[in-house]
């Protein structure tokens, strides 16, 4: 009786997953930001090392998700559509790379690194997501960086830096274009500022 029993149950669970709808497939989307476009040469650096913290994001947006901002105001994710990395990872990597390539510093280390170092470089992400409020809609990244010398832990630079870039269609793969594009400008400033203020 027992045996008859839970072998029933079993099926009317079968019975009741085949019957749910199915969810569509995750599609997954990748920024790439290409080689750094500013270049220093090494002998022109004047500063020996700089430690580039885990940048900091601000939520929501610190999640694989694509972030909408609605007609209405309201802020929505893409639960199908995502990133393969989270914006701080992005911009973790992007920035190690452009200041390794055309930074003020002959040395840029690894959050982790047990080396010495005499900067260290913080980065917040106040701003990444796609803005429909109306057309265009566009792509919005803004960013404050600061710098600060480890001897006496003292604030030699801070700036805030924003970007918008326009996105032709109401498209997944256009908008992740144009978070891209809106990134690449403003590490692109960053790296530029940084090595005409220090």
């Amino acid at each position: 009786m027992l045996r008859r029993l839970l072998l029933q149950s079993s099926f009317l669970t079968l019975a009741g997953c085949s019957i749910l709808p199915e969810r569509p497939p995750l599609k997954l989307y990748s920024i790439s930001l290409g080689a750094p476009t500013y270049r220093n040469i090494i002998s022109k650096r004047r500063l020996s090392s700089v430690r580039v913290n885990p940048p900091m994001v601000a939520e929501p947006y610190d999640s694989s998700k694509i972030y909408v901002l609605g007609k209405d105001n309201r802020m929505f994710n893409t639960e199908i559509s995502q990133l393969v990395s989270t914006p701080s990872q992005i911009i973790a990597a992007a920035i190690r790379e452009k200041l390794s390539a055309g930074g003020p510093w002959r040395i840029v280390l690894l959050p982790n690194s047990i080396a010495q170092f005499d900067y260290q470089l913080t980065i917040f992400i106040s701003e990444f997501y796609i803005s429909a409020v109306s057309k265009p809609y566009q792509a919005k990244v803004a960013l404050q960086a600061s710098v600060t010398t480890t001897a006496f832990d003292k604030l030699v630079y801070q700036r805030q830096f924003s970007a918008a870039s326009d996105i032709e269609k109401a498209e997944i793969p256009l908008a992740v274009k144009g978070l891209e594009n809106a990134l690449n400008t403003v590490l692109n400033e960053l790296t530029v500022s940084l090595n005409e203020s220090l």
